[in-house]
């Protein structure tokens, strides 16, 4: 899923895990406030996980960063 780094929305979501990926060098979207968003999330408490990539752009990520995403989201919904 994709979608803008918005904190009402963010706290909108409760304790739903939310893996956040999002490269440094992205041309198209700013990293800055993807990080930002992961930190407040996890100040509130929120079920989340970062993970900054580094040295690919915005549609060069590759798949290993989205099956990283989903084993994590699924090892979240297991242990509830």
């Amino acid at each position: 899923m994709a979608a803008r780094s918005n904190s009402d929305d963010a706290a909108k979501v409760g304790d739903m895990p939310v893996f956040i990926i999002h490269a440094r060098d992205d041309e198209v979207v700013p990293f800055g406030p993807a990080e930002e968003l992961a930190t407040e999330m996890e100040a509130r408490g929120q079920n989340v996980s970062f993970l900054p990539l580094d040295d690919v752009g915005h549609f060069r990520m590759g798949v290993t960063p989205l099956v990283e995403g989903g084993d994590w989201v699924v090892q979240q919904w297991e242990a509830q």
